[in-house]
């Protein structure tokens, strides 16, 4: 009888009428009371899928499985929400269950046509364009990424306009000089995008001592283009780049004085370009 006494006491001291939290609740709206669970409950769910143990397990479970080559429905439930929480590294998982091409395509004697060491970077560029793809970066067929075969011809390499990143090989690369003169078209029956290649060959005209260059219209690269103070030297990852490079675009570079801009906008010792509102140029 006494328990019961305080119990109801107990009860009583918890709830009490004129308490102002207590009469905010009782006038809360039903709908308004169950976002707040709502949000609760969300704020629980992101606490797991944000946790790094979390999102490593199930990505290594997803490669797991399709390395097994064995994807029932619940696995691609868990594919679907991987893609989700690691667009980026989603793709990883998703490739390793496509077959593309293989890198190096270069067989037997079709090696002897190529230069020395020629064949070599030919491998590592079109792994670079598969990277690309893997981390998610890359934008259909667009954009290209270019190397310096040779100082003393000034020759480069760079995709064909009609092949995805993934389908990328070591073969498929063609081979022009700096004017965009074709010297070996590749084993496709591909051009390269002109209007972008006049980025490229105006850096690497400037710049003998760059070997490469990256143009990327990722996301997250063309959003800190669109800032108005670019990219802030505010943690550790900006400021490895070193002195940052940037460019007012003007849309496809097809006038002369856009390239004299964009090359002493570059500088002779900078690596970054950020082509405002439009992308970046790693070099």
């Amino acid at each position: 009888m006494a328990t019961q006494t305080v119990n109801n006491n107990h009860h009583n001291d918890e709830f009490d009428p004129d308490d102002p939290e207590t009469q905010r609740e009782m006038m809360r709206p039903p709908d308004i009371e169950q976002d707040m669970k709502e949000m609760d409950r969300r704020r629980r769910v992101d606490v797991i899928l944000n946790s790094q143990v979390f999102r490593e397990e199930l990505e290594r479970i997803i490669e797991s499985q399709l390395n097994d080559g064995y994807l029932p429905a619940s696995l691609s439930a868990l594919q679907q929400v991987t893609e989700l929480l690691m667009p980026g590294a989603s793709s990883r998982a998703s490739r390793l269950g496509h077959s593309g091409p293989p890198i190096n395509d270069i067989r037997g004697v079709d090696g002897l046509k190529y230069a020395k060491g020629e064949k070599l970077l030919r491998c590592k560029l079109a792994s670079v364009y598969r990277l690309v793809d893997l981390y998610g970066w890359s934008m259909s067929i667009y954009n290209h990424i270019t190397v310096r075969v040779s100082r003393e011809q000034e020759h480069f390499l760079l995709n064909p306009f009609g092949l995805q990143y993934d389908e990328v090989t070591a073969s498929s690369l063609i081979k022009v000089d700096l004017q965009g003169n074709v010297v070996d078209p590749g084993s496709t029956n591909f051009t390269f995008n002109k209007a972008g290649y006049v980025l490229h060959s105006a850096i690497h005209a400037a710049r003998p001592d760059i070997n490469a260059v990256i143009h990327l219209h990722y996301g997250p690269c063309v959003a800190v283009s669109a800032m108005k103070h670019g990219l802030m030297l505010c943690c550790q990852e900006s400021c490895v780049l070193g002195h940052i490079s940037y460019h007012d675009y003007r849309g496809l570079l097809v006038n002369p004085e856009e390239r004299a801009d964009i090359v002493r906008n570059l500088g002779p010792s900078n690596k970054v370009l950020i082509l405002r509102n439009h992308g970046v140029v790693t070099c």
